[in-house]
């Protein structure tokens, strides 16, 4: 107890000194930032067809417009998956395929194996894969690129498991 005592008193003391002396609580000197590349990145909370257009042309990505259904056709492994922008502060990637011989039983180890994407057979029997990105709190573009490179990812393996 009484070393206790004699520390907090060490330390009330010092601090007391470095009071007077104007060191402690004085605000830290920041050096000013140097602006790297093109500044601050713009941040995305939610996302028009067009914006998404620019953003995955950019990326030389194939993809076509089709504003009377609210998507973006996108051209992969030359099959047709959409991207669309149908729940407030969300992108979502889908598509499907069929005649295949998927099961459920594959629907469940798909969603086992692949946590950032889902998958099910939809009131057709075809097999539905799905991917979803949170727009909420807004996302940097770069976070979008990433979403739709795993998107092409993602539908690419579910291609070998699906058909």
């Amino acid at each position: 107890m009484t070393i206790l005592k004699y520390s907090l008193f060490t330390l009330a003391l010092a601090a007391l000194a470095l009071l007077s002396a104007g060191t402690l609580g004085a605000q830290p000197e920041i050096a000013p930032q140097e602006e790297s590349g093109s500044g601050n990145p713009e941040i995305h909370d939610q996302l028009t067809l067009q914006e998404i257009m620019t953003i995955m042309k950019a990326q030389k990505y194939e993809v076509e417009l089709f504003a009377d259904k609210e998507v973006v056709a996108w051209i992969i492994a030359d099959e047709v998956c959409l991207v669309s922008t149908d729940k407030p502060n969300s992108l979502n990637f889908y598509t499907y395929v069929s005649g295949g011989k998927f099961t459920l039983e594959d629907a469940n180890k798909w969603n086992r194996d692949y946590k950032y994407s889902k998958t099910y057979l939809d009131d057709e029997n075809d097999v539905a894969l799905e991917l979803d990105l949170n727009l909420a709190g807004g996302v940097a573009e770069e976070r979008i690129i990433s979403f739709l490179k795993t998107c092409e990812i993602s539908y690419r393996q579910f291609l070998k498991v699906a058909k």
